[in-house]
Order: C-alpha cells, then structure tokens, then sequence
C-alpha cells in the first residue's frame, strides 16, 4: 500500500469523525456560537408582532413541526428573549440547523438555515486516492462531479426545508397577534432578500408529497453518476 495514502487516508477520515460528531455534541447541547454562526443558505424576513414573546410559542411550533413519515421533527430553544434557535430531533437523513432573530423594535422576525458543515469535509477523502497515485487523472473530474452533485442535492434539499420550517414559524407567531399592536395592519409574511421565486420547483404540492419531480430527477443523475464511476473502475482495475 502507499505510505502516502497509509498515513493521509486514515487522518481523513478521523478529520471527517471528529468533525461530525463535534457538529453533532455542540447542537445538541444547544451552544450559542454554534447557532449563530454558520453558512446560511437561506434566511427570511417577516413582519410580526411588535410585543411578540418568542418562547411562549415553542410547545406550538414544536407541534406543527412534528415527526412524520418522511420529515424528522424540529426542535426550538431560546437562547435569549429574542433568539430562538431550531434543529432536527434524533434520526434524521438531511440535519438542520437555524436561528430566529426578532427584532422587536421593528416588528420583524429574521430566520435563517445554515448549511451543515460536517457536509464540507467529504472531499476531503479523496485526496488521499489522489495524491498517493492511487486514483487515475482520468477519473478524477468525475468523482469530483459525483461529489459535486450530491452536495448541491444536499443544499437543494436542506434549502426546501429551510423554506418550509420558516413560512410555518411565521404563521404560527404571526397568528397570536394582540389586537392594536401589531407593526402593520396585517401581518406581511412576504419573503424579502431570499424569498421564494414566482415559481419554485423545489416546492411541495398536495398531490404529490416527498420528492419533487426535480428532487427524482437529480437522485436518479446521481445514481447514473454513481454508476458510471462504479464501472470505470471495474474496467480499470479488471484491465478489460
């Protein structure tokens, strides 16, 4: 074996451990850096009540975003009278992360979706194959593809999450307004910066739940994907 690749591989790997279960300790433990730190990869605005109490409304907002056949459900902690943090309960395929910000001066709820960062560090397992010889030049852009398309389904998916955790915290603060204390006349849940296009195609309907047609079709390029490098190296190593 590659002395090269006997001493990188293994440290990759124990990077790619470490930083997981670092990730996955420091959300559990609901720390505040944590939450409020991160790549977001979707954030929103919303008009809210101007005396709106962001605690009191978890036990609801935990009921909303409960457990389902295909979603984990979402957790709520305060982290401060203003802070209201979010994550997905135990077991689930795609984890999230995000923070509530309420600025109560100006009625407006801010929520934002970080990327996991855990995510990052995949590459990093091939690099070993690379720089010990033991990966072909030729089959590197395609491994660097499949890796690349699997991260942008990842972000695809945890961007349509964000989206729905977001729009149901709004509804749910929004509709305990007290009468003559609101910001404006009516709640404007209208997404500013990040919101949603005229047409999303990441977007659930009632007639068809879980995947998207777009979803199917970038899971089943991914198995393709899969399958071609899974080939190329059969007839590499093979020799045919």
């Amino acid at each position: 074996m590659n002395t090269f690749f006997a001493m990188t591989f293994p440290a990759a790997v124990m990077l790619l451990v470490l930083g997981s279960v670092a990730e996955w300790i420091l959300s559990l433990l609901w720390a505040p850096f944590y939450f409020r730190h991160g790549l977001p990869i979707l954030q929103r605005s919303y008009t809210v009540p101007v005396n709106l109490d962001l605690a009191a409304h978890i036990p609801q907002l935990e009921h909303n975003l409960q457990r389902s056949w295909w979603r984990a459900g979402i957790a709520f902690r305060a982290l401060s009278p203003r802070e209201l943090a979010f994550r997905n309960t135990s077991g689930s395929r795609n984890p999230v992360q995000g923070l509530a910000r309420l600025d109560a001066a100006h009625g407006r709820l801010t929520i934002a979706g970080y990327l996991y960062a855990s995510y990052l560090l995949f590459p990093l397992l091939i690099l070993p194959f690379l720089a010990g010889g033991l990966m072909p030049l030729e089959l590197f852009p395609f491994v660097l593809l499949l890796i690349t398309a699997v991260l942008i389904m990842t972000i695809l998916l945890q961007r349509r999450r964000y989206g729905e955790i977001m729009d149901t915290i709004a509804r749910t603060v929004g509709g305990q307004r007290q009468e003559g204390e609101t910001a404006v006349t009516s709640p404007d849940f209208t997404p500013e910066v990040w919101g949603k296009p005229a047409y999303d195609p990441l977007a659930p309907t009632a007639t068809q739940p879980g995947l998207s047609k777009l979803e199917a079709a970038l899971i089943v390029i991914l198995i393709a994907l899969a399958l071609a490098v899974g080939l190329f190296l059969f007839l590499f190593f093979s020799g045919v």
